[in-house]
């Protein structure tokens, strides 16, 4: 888990013409996929190597392990109770952000 939410945490990018400038993984999500994130205060999740900038919202990690589940044909409650058990990990993760932030 990363330690900013996706309308915070930025990384370098490249453009096509080789100059590099600082994005946001909202503003990333929202220009290169379209995808406008309803939770983008929520932390991100850090994949890949640490020295690679490569970072995914709660939201669209949601989108690919139910993508993943259903091209496996797993039954409805199966994809159900994987959402489920994943939904209750991001309300736990917001939870403890809001009683940090309270604490501040």
């Amino acid at each position: 888990m990363g330690d900013l939410g996706a309308d915070r945490q930025t990384f370098p990018l490249e453009s096509n013409g080789g100059k590099t400038t600082t994005c946001s993984v909202q503003e990333y999500f929202r220009t290169k996929y379209r995808i406008n994130l309803r939770y983008p205060y929520l932390n991100c999740l850090q994949v890949g190597p640490p020295n690679r900038n490569i970072y995914l919202p709660v939201e669209v990690r949601l989108i690919l392990v139910y993508s993943s589940i259903a091209n496996h044909r797993f039954t409805k409650h199966i994809i159900h109770v994987t959402i489920e058990i994943i939904v209750v990990q991001i309300i736990k993760e917001g939870i403890n952000i809001f009683l940090n932030l309270q604490l501040l």
